[in-house]
């Protein structure tokens, strides 16, 4: 029997200064800290032990569900919250979740906006997450890489709520860290593909990860066999930034005709998509097709993003057609 109440749940392989930085926090504000160590070297476990966290260990095995499923095992309170080493969430925040879950009861989720940091402030994203979830056997992970925990909440009908608040994420804040990351996500993708995990999710994530590696044909290739079999019940709001994922991997190919009928017939299914708009009026823009340009840019200023579930740009986005407009209008070239 669960008591009521929130437990943090990360997984690690040597994170010292990380842990140094947000677990003394989180073990004061949380009901319980589970850490589960996948074979650090530096010294992880002994501090995660001394700041007062519960360590366990778990042999890595290239699945990231296995891992936080691992943690979840060990989760004695009515909710649990992931969190990844280099996550940051304020106390205080921290303090909110906790009278959330004690407020709504066990029967309910929680997402958070999710705000990553790029390598550079435009590549700055945020979505929203499901992380906040009723620690029930049968809430697992599932995935090789990026791991749900929404499919599993979906089954049960769990409730979802969302909450204001934001959880920080670094990961991804040196050019150097988002190529090593790519490169293992995207072997990672290729496996859980090729053993049959051929979900839009899992989709998405192989193509993101593709592109950030380079392999921008094999990421195109994915691309056109997945919209091939798009059914129309399938999530528009993923399957829109795989279109538009298209029209970039083929640009990064050199084959700008192709690009541009990809953004033209994304638009046209989503004429106020931003991202769409912004990839077209982008395109324009550099081949000389201003007063068009200055349409689509408009609209990625303006518009709002299809959903809050995908991860995007949008202030760098607008920041840059901002830019872009701004340039057009005094006629400077682009």
């Amino acid at each position: 029997m669960s008591t009521p109440g929130l437990t943090v749940c990360l997984i690690i392989k040597n994170e010292r200064p990380n842990l140094q930085e947000v677990l003394p926090d989180l073990v004061l504000t949380a009901d319980d800290v589970v850490v589960v160590d996948t074979g650090s070297s530096d010294g992880s476990v002994e501090l995660a032990r001394a700041l007062g966290a519960r360590v366990f260990t778990h042999p890595w095995n290239d699945h990231f569900a296995d891992a936080r499923n691992r943690g979840l095992e060990e989760v004695g309170t009515s909710h649990a919250i992931w969190l990844d080493a280099d996550d940051r969430i304020e106390r205080s925040d921290l303090e909110r979740v906790r009278a959330a879950c004690l407020d709504h009861g066990s029967g309910t989720g929680f997402t958070l906006i999710l705000d990553s940091e790029g390598a550079k402030p435009e590549f700055r994203s945020t979505c929203r997450q499901l992380r906040v979830f009723p620690a029930r056997p049968e809430h697992r992970f599932t995935g090789r890489v990026h791991e749900q925990i929404q499919p599993s909440l979906e089954r049960t009908e769990t409730r979802v709520v969302p909450l204001d608040i934001a959880v920080r994420h670094l990961g991804y804040s040196t050019d150097d860290i988002v190529r090593a990351k790519s490169r293992r996500n995207l072997e990672l993708c290729r496996r859980e593909w090729e053993e049959g995990a051929k979900t839009l999710a899992t989709a998405y994530h192989y193509v993101q990860a593709a592109s950030l590696a380079g392999e921008y044909a094999e990421g195109a290739n994915l691309v056109r066999e997945v919209l091939a079999a798009t059914k129309p019940d399938s999530a528009e709001d993923i399957v829109q930034n795989l279109r538009v994922t298209l029209g970039h991997l083929e640009e990064k190919q050199g084959r700008i005709p192709r690009a541009e009928s990809v953004y033209r017939h994304a638009v046209s299914l989503h004429a106020r998509d931003p991202w769409a708009a912004w990839h077209l009026g982008d395109l324009l823009a550099r081949t000389g097709r201003g007063e068009e340009a200055i349409a689509w840019l408009e609209v990625a200023v303006s518009a709002e993003p299809l959903s809050t579930r995908v991860p995007l740009p949008i202030s760098g986005v607008r920041a840059a057609a901002e830019n872009r407009l701004r340039a057009l209008r005094a006629g400077t070239p682009a």
